[in-house]
């Protein structure tokens, strides 16, 4: 891998069998910190509530602390 595919890491997956969401996670270097972001599909908000939302976040940062 290159630096800067070493550097920031993107999936994409299917959170439910219509709805994507991906995660992005920026390494970081010496001059930007390390950032994990969640991107959710537009129309997320038509399959789940604002809280479902933040709590299937939750559960998935728990899951990815889990993989080390």
């Amino acid at each position: 891998l290159s630096r800067r595919q070493r550097q920031m890491c993107i999936r994409d997956r299917p959170f439910f069998e219509d709805l994507r969401i991906a995660v992005q996670f920026w390494h970081g270097d010496e001059e930007f910190s390390p950032r994990l972001r969640f991107l959710w599909d537009a129309a997320a908000d038509q399959y789940l509530r604002y809280e479902t939302m933040y709590y299937a976040l939750s559960l998935l940062r728990t899951r990815l602390q889990a993989l080390g």
